[in-house]
């Protein structure tokens, strides 16, 4: 399309021979119209970005196209895949630009064996104004940890998907909490939990995971925390109680696991019991002041 070439020329350029810019360390992308950023990812294959330059990529919406275009998000995870943008740092996307199936690619593109996505620390979304309440789903957020379970790459560096919504639901939860309880999101400082959607089972299965999660060693450079039991909003089948949660979540904050935590939001305790068993724990705790 018009100004593909120079699109690909600059990609060429970052990705190539940086003898002409051998101080370059830090480089930052704001795209915005992100359909011609495949044509830039398609520039990036002639080479690599890779440390020390560090690559930081805006994408927002102010072309005909909402979502990423088939292009973009193939181009982008192409070049992921391969292994030739491992200096990217940070990824900031327009609040309509990645829906949760763009999430999912762009999750298993980064989990991928060869990507190589140690200096990746950040994924955000515009923040919600103070008049808005982000009840509902984030299913960018969802899709994106739901595409980093499935492959077996880790991410060391990554500290946060920020901004948006903070609810997953609980498919979305299930894979985040798994992702934590096997290490691969080492430095992870902000995680949210959602418990308020999906059936019995499902709802069992994140329990599990968090109960997983909060007992690993890896949860110990978590910073803030968020846990939505219930939601006015949801559809609970079969759920008349969520006091597993509770007690998993009363557990963890008894113990030492969780002392560097700074900010806890928690949402939906539903009557005096879950709050007697989160109270048990939360006075029993270890948590730093």
């Amino acid at each position: 399309g018009e100004g593909s070439g120079g699109c690909r020329g600059l990609g060429g350029v970052l990705s190539g021979d940086r003898e002409s810019l051998p101080s370059l360390r830090n480089v930052t992308l704001d795209w915005r119209r992100h359909e011609s950023f495949g044509a830039v990812c398609e520039g990036f294959l002639q080479g690599s970005v890779s440390p020390p330059l560090l690559l930081d990529v805006g994408l927002r919406k102010e072309g005909a196209s909402e979502h990423l275009t088939e292009r973009t998000v193939t181009a982008f995870s192409d070049v992921v895949r391969g292994g030739k943008l491992s200096g990217l740092r940070r990824l900031a996307v327009g609040m309509k630009v990645v829906n949760r199936a763009v999430g999912e690619a762009l999750g298993e593109a980064f989990s991928a064996a060869d990507a190589r996505m140690d200096c990746l620390k950040e994924v955000s979304q515009p923040m919600w104004s103070k008049s808005q309440t982000p009840i509902w789903i984030n299913e960018a957020a969802a899709g994106l940890f739901t595409g980093l379970s499935r492959g077996p790459g880790k991410l060391s560096s990554f500290c946060r998907f920020h901004g948006g919504s903070p609810y997953l639901g609980c498919e979305g939860s299930k894979c985040l909490l798994r992702l934590v309880a096997s290490g691969r999101v080492p430095s992870l400082r902000e995680m949210g939990t959602d418990f308020s959607d999906g059936s019995k089972e499902l709802y069992m299965e994140v329990v599990q995971a968090f109960d997983e999660a909060l007992s690993s060693t890896f949860v110990c450079s978590l910073r803030h925390l968020t846990v939505r039991f219930w939601s006015s909003l949801a559809l609970l089948v079969s759920k008349t109680s969520c006091l597993d949660a509770v007690r998993v979540l009363s557990d963890a904050l008894s113990g030492s696991r969780l002392r560097l935590l700074e900010n806890l939001q928690i949402e939906g305790i539903n009557n005096l019991e879950e709050l007697g068993i989160l109270c048990e724990g939360l006075g029993g705790g270890k948590m730093q002041c």
